[in-house]
Formats: C-alpha cells, structure tokens, sequence
C-alpha cells in the first residue's frame, strides 16, 4: 500500500513541474497567475509532506 501511495505521489508531482514548465514556456502574460499557482504548489506540498513525515516518525518513536 504504501509504494502505490509513493509511485502515485511521485506521479502527481511529476506532472505538476511538467506542467509549471508548460504554462512557464507557452502561458505568456495572462497564465502568469496559474503560474503562481503552480510555483506555490511545486514548493507547499513537499514541505507539507515532509512534516508529515516528521510527525508520524516523531509519534511512531523511531
């Protein structure tokens, strides 16, 4: 359960800096916003990931 969970979230995040990359090179000026958006989210969600997995090391005691 947990590699589907992994290859799945690898897969998300894949997609998600391919597709900052697309709206990056062919958006111009009226995609800068999704843009943001995008950025924002390529940083967030492997923060929030990562203390995610803080927490669930520091609650399991290992």
């Amino acid at each position: 359960m947990k590699r589907v969970f992994s290859l799945a979230l690898v897969l998300f995040l894949v997609i998600l800096l391919l597709a900052t990359l697309f709206v990056g090179l062919f958006g111009g000026a009226s995609g800068l916003p999704l843009l943001r958006a995008l950025i924002f989210m390529d940083v967030t969600i492997p923060v929030i990931l990562y203390g995610f997995l803080l927490i669930t090391k520091h609650r399991s005691g290992k």
